[in-house]
């Protein structure tokens, strides 16, 4: 794998938003980079969403913009057992803000 972010796993329930709604599915993998999330029912390729990750200390909520860069369909793959759901990057102009409080999100789950 050629991955820029460690990935941390979450087993965490996150919402994303796009317009005209939001929806709750289980994040698997989280990075600086992005989140894989479990889903029934993945969204197409480069839909643009808002993911909301909640905060370890029962902060509100951080949103980071992103894009749906994958689609998992379940089976296998590279010999081992593929999630169904998509991967979302995260959006590497998001302020500056944004990024800081995602690092220390991730410190914090550690």
């Amino acid at each position: 794998e050629r991955r820029r972010h460690n990935r941390q796993k979450v087993m965490d329930f996150v919402q994303y938003r796009l317009v005209g709604g939001s929806t709750v599915d289980s994040a698997d993998d989280l990075s600086e980079g992005g989140v894989f999330l479990s889903c029934d029912n993945p969204l197409p390729l480069r839909t643009k969403l808002e993911v909301l990750l909640p905060d370890p200390d029962g902060g509100p909520p951080l949103a980071v913009p992103g894009e749906v860069v994958r689609v998992a369909w379940g089976g296998r793959q590279n010999d081992r057992a593929t999630p169904m759901g998509m991967a979302v990057a995260f959006d590497e102009e998001a302020s500056p803000h944004v990024q800081r409080r995602l690092e220390a999100l991730l410190k914090k789950r550690g």
